[in-house]
């Protein structure tokens, strides 16, 4: 739609499905779909600085309210009911159809919504804040942002165009309360690395990925595969245990307003630095590991 393709965010993008990793949490539909609102604004971005991120951001609250209003909620486990995690909830979840039709449907709509309210072709400046200069020059800080970089730094793997984009995911999406931007930034580093390369896919490949994934989940060996779901189900459960939940409303016992609320909140909570620092160590070891084992393994240059 953009004419702008970009193989490597969609490869990081495999484990937002399901609410990340099939958790429950925020909608991939809606995690994804604020992401490419980030990178339709891309050249705003690059020129507006801070300014331009809050203006962004807000466009982004309003895709998740718009999501919210029409289908009842963003998150997973309330669209859908199921829980990824047992086999029941996943035949569940594809029979007799009425659970897997709506998500088609939601996807539908999302695009819909993306490319009604997408900058047009030639006019990228007109949605810029009338004063960029007004920004008052104090780095933001952004959750999955400040992962995905530190991961990068600190493994040389990496994306330097999702980082600039990533700052949708603050707040839990948007500021919506939903899956922490802290975890979506470690799923999304560990996908740099495992993620499916779909567009280099056949379509009968793509479904014998989803069903090892989905598998996966319900798998009871401590040896985790060198799969995106498997490993995405570690890092998961990692951070659920150090954080006491995956999702930024349980996690500060909060909820953010606007780009300002949010950034006061970061400016003087050391819990969401540390976090993020432990999710960057954690992460990175992981994907360290990842790298030598994806290389020890035939047919890993297709993402699964």
């Amino acid at each position: 739609m953009a004419d702008r393709p970009d193989d490597a965010m969609l490869k990081a993008c495999t484990g937002l499905e399901g609410g990340v990793v099939a958790a429950g949490s925020t909608c991939g539909v809606v995690s994804a779909g604020v992401l490419c609102l980030a990178c339709d604004a891309e050249p705003d971005l690059l020129q507006g600085g801070s300014a331009a991120e809050k203006e962004v951001m807000e466009r982004a609250a309003r895709l998740v309210h718009w999501f919210e209003d029409t289908y009842g909620s963003s998150l997973c486990r309330d669209l859908t009911g199921v829980d990824f995690y047992s086999k029941a909830g996943q035949i569940r979840y594809l029979v007799p159809g009425d659970k897997v039709i709506p998500c088609l449907l939601h996807i539908r709509g999302a695009m819909r919504y993306l490319f009604n309210n997408r900058i047009p072709d030639g006019n990228q400046n007109a949605n810029l804040p009338s004063n960029p200069a007004t920004d008052t020059g104090t780095k933001p800080v952004h959750c999955a942002s400040a992962v995905l970089e530190g991961i990068r730094r600190q493994t040389g793997t990496g994306n330097i165009r999702l980082e600039r984009m990533a700052f949708v995911l603050d707040g839990g999406v948007a500021l919506s309360g939903g899956v922490c931007g802290a975890l979506a930034g470690a799923i999304l580093a560990v996908n740099n690395v495992l993620g499916l390369q779909i567009r280099q896919m056949s379509y009968g490949s793509i479904i014998g990925a989803f069903a090892r994934g989905h598998a996966n989940l319900l798998t009871k060996k401590t040896r985790i595969s060198c799969e995106p779901f498997a490993v995405g189900r570690k890092v998961v459960s990692d951070f659920r245990e150090i954080a006491g939940g995956i999702e930024c409303r349980t996690i500060t016992g909060r909820s953010f307003s606007d780009w300002d609320a949010f950034q006061e909140y970061m400016a003087g909570t050391p819990p969401c630095q540390d976090l993020i620092e432990s999710v960057i160590r954690r992460t990175s070891d992981e994907v360290c590991s990842l790298e030598k084992r994806r290389a020890s393994l035939p047919g890993q240059s297709r993402g699964f």
